[in-house]
């Protein structure tokens, strides 16, 4: 995925692996940081949260979003409830419980987002997405 990343965006923007438990960086880095549907895939989103804050200087903004699983699965059951949905909706071979897969380790919603970073940052804004039948939940905090 390096290797990719950096053929795509060229020598103007420096690609760098890292784990997101232990971010390479000092501390209070970055004036911006975006985590975007990140959290529920990692071992320890906790920790995932609080290197966040660590490398955001004072001041500084983080974008975070998580799936709403449970609204996204509300929305699927709905979808399969409608005779030809399959088609309509290209749900063919999707199940209604499709984000319990081995590469999601944890549920996300609104609440467990904010029961992880309101208490090390401070949120500026909220939103689901999409507004009609939000599946997704973005946050932005602050330093």
């Amino acid at each position: 995925m390096v290797k990719r990343a950096e053929e795509k965006l060229g020598s103007s923007v420096k690609v760098v692996q890292g784990d997101a438990e232990a971010l390479p960086y000092v501390d209070a880095s970055f004036d911006r940081v975006l985590a975007s549907s990140l959290l529920s895939h990692v071992k320890n989103p906790e920790q995932v949260v609080k290197e966040l804050a660590r490398v955001m200087k004072p001041g500084g903004r983080a974008v975070i979003s998580v799936c709403h699983e449970d609204q996204l699965e509300k929305y699927l059951r709905w979808a399969h409830s409608i005779p030809g949905a399959e088609g309509l909706f290209g749900l063919k071979n999707v199940e209604p419980r499709v984000y319990h897969t081995d590469y999601h380790l944890h549920r996300f919603s609104a609440g467990r987002l904010r029961e992880l970073a309101d208490p090390i940052m401070k949120e500026r804004g909220s939103r689901g997405v999409p507004a009609l039948f939000p599946v997704h939940f973005v946050a932005v905090y602050e330093r």
